[in-house]
C-alpha cells in the first residue's frame, strides 16, 4: 500500500523531489566561471578549480570583493595587502576578537554606525600623545565611567 500525504502524492516521489531540489538547487543558482568576466576571473584564478563547489553566495561575495580589486589603482591595493598581511600575522584570539566586534558593528543601525565611524575620525585626527593620554585616562576608569564615557562620546 502507497503511502499518500495530504498533497495527495505517494511519501517516497515527495522525499524524492525533496533530495533533488537540494542536490540541484546551488548548482542552478552557481555562478558559472565562464560567465565572469575577464579582470574578475583573473583576481579569482587561485580558485578555479574549487569555484563549482562554492555555493552561490560565496560565489557572489567573492566577485564582489574582485571587482572591487580591480577597481582599486596600485597603491589601494598595496596598503589592502598591507592590512591584510597585518591581519595574518595577528594571533588567533585577536582575530577571533576583532571578527566578533565587526558582526556587532555590521548590526547596529546605520545612524549608530555613523556615529562610530565620526567619533573614530576625531580619535585619529589626535596627534599620537594625545592618544595616548586618552587610552590612559579611559584604562584608569571604572566599567560604569567607560560606558557614560562612551555613551557621550556617541552624541
Amino acid at each position: 500500500m502507497k503511502c499518500i500525504n495530504r498533497h495527495g502524492l505517494p511519501r517516497r516521489m515527495m522525499a524524492i523531489t525533496a533530495v533533488l531540489g537540494i542536490l540541484l538547487a546551488p548548482q542552478a543558482l552557481a555562478i558559472e566561471w565562464s560567465e565572469l568576466d575577464a579582470d574578475v576571473r583573473a583576481v579569482l584564478e587561485p580558485f578555479e578549480q574549487r569555484w563549482p563547489s562554492l555555493d552561490e553566495q560565496q560565489q557572489k561575495q567573492m566577485v564582489l570583493g574582485a571587482q572591487r580589486w580591480a577597481a582599486m589603482d596600485a597603491s589601494q591595493q598595496e596598503n589592502v595587502q598591507r592590512r591584510f598581511q597585518q591581519w595574518r600575522d595577528l594571533p588567533p584570539e585577536q582575530r577571533a576578537r576583532l571578527s566578533d566586534q565587526m558582526h556587532r558593528f555590521r548590526q547596529l543601525p546605520p545612524s549608530q554606525q555613523e556615529q562610530l565611524r565620526a567619533t573614530l575620525q576625531r580619535y585619529n585626527q589626535l596627534s599620537p600623545e594625545q592618544q595616548r593620554r586618552l587610552r590612559m585616562q579611559f584604562k584608569n576608569m571604572s566599567a560604569e565611567q567607560r560606558r557614560r564615557a562612551l555613551r557621550r562620546s556617541m552624541r
